[in-house]
């Protein structure tokens, strides 16, 4: 142990004087343990054997190898982005425990996001003013397309052409209603509107039964489509884009864990997501209700 034969005296003689008892005497010219010290023997042992686990479980920490990860997200995103995502990310790294927390509510999920109690969160946004605490680690931009299950509607059309068809839009007056109300007017067009929902899922479901068109995000609708529930329109004008990113805690140290999910994230295969550069951390942000 690369101690002197003096500095072993005077440990025990400090650990005698703290458990009030002699743990060694002598006995002719050596020295041997007390009946107090054998009781105590067994339990030294699960200690030293306890502390050598402890740093293994903390290398296995540094290493990405264990650990845990917080992660919030809205519905649509938590049930067609991150499922992928996470099963790769498990498989990489399957000691570390993950929490979802999903909500219909970003702005709750991002103020967690600041107070630490989440590490990530993945959520669509509309704008990027500033706000301190909040960081963006990866941005990604998705055009929004028009979908429908129903019969008469043209497979490729302008907007002009859809007037008389029922359309299923968001709750009036929602971040994503602004954002697909001012789209629209930009293209001087009027939707007949027969349902409204403050769900992306709803507004996904209800495509699906062939009430009405909906506007939705691509990545949203993929596997519908493949799957011939829902026929994407070849929309003849620009599409409307929407913006996603990964949030997180602004702080100079990234726990392992976490950087794993995030460089995972910046180089994961996702259909139909563009990266896309910020020049400032996220503030009041405007999230549209998917």
């Amino acid at each position: 142990m690369n101690l002197t034969s003096p500095a072993v005296h005077k440990h025990l003689k400090l650990l005698q004087t703290e458990l009030g008892t002699r743990l060694c005497e002598r006995s002719g010219r050596g020295m041997r343990i007390t009946q107090a010290a054998e009781t105590l023997v067994p339990y030294l042992r699960e200690v030293v054997s306890n502390e050598s686990t402890a740093r293994l479980v903390l290398e296995e920490w540094k290493g990405q190898k264990r650990g845990h990860i917080r992660i919030g997200s809205g519905p649509s995103a938590s049930s067609h982005l991150l499922p992928p995502l996470l099963k790769q990310y498990h498989a990489r790294f399957p000691l570390v425990d993950v929490y979802l927390e999903c909500t219909v509510e970003p702005e709750a999920l991002l103020a967690k996001v600041s107070g630490g109690a989440l590490d990530l969160a993945l959520l669509m946004y509309v704008s990027l003013p500033e706000q301190p605490n909040v960081v963006d680690h990866i941005a990604w931009q998705s055009p929004m397309v028009l979908v429908a299950n129903r019969e008469g509607v043209p497979a490729r059309c302008k907007l002009s052409d859809l007037r008389q068809q029922p359309f299923i839009l968001f709750q009036k007056n929602s971040m994503m209603d602004t954002l697909v109300s001012g789209y629209f007017a930009s293209l001087a067009f009027r939707p007949r509107i027969i349902i409204r929902s403050d769900s992306g899922d709803a507004v996904l479901s209800l495509a699906r039964q062939g009430l009405g068109i909906a506007i939705l995000p691509l990545w949203c609708v993929e596997e519908d489509a493949q799957r011939g529930r829902l026929r994407i329109l070849g929309q003849r004008e620009k599409r409307l884009t929407i913006s996603l990113a990964l949030f997180g805690r602004k702080s100079a140290f990234l726990p392992p864990a976490v950087r794993g999910l995030v460089q995972l994230a910046s180089t994961f295969p996702w259909v139909h997501l563009e990266a896309i550069s910020t020049s400032k951390p996220p503030g009041a942000l405007s999230f549209p209700s998917l």
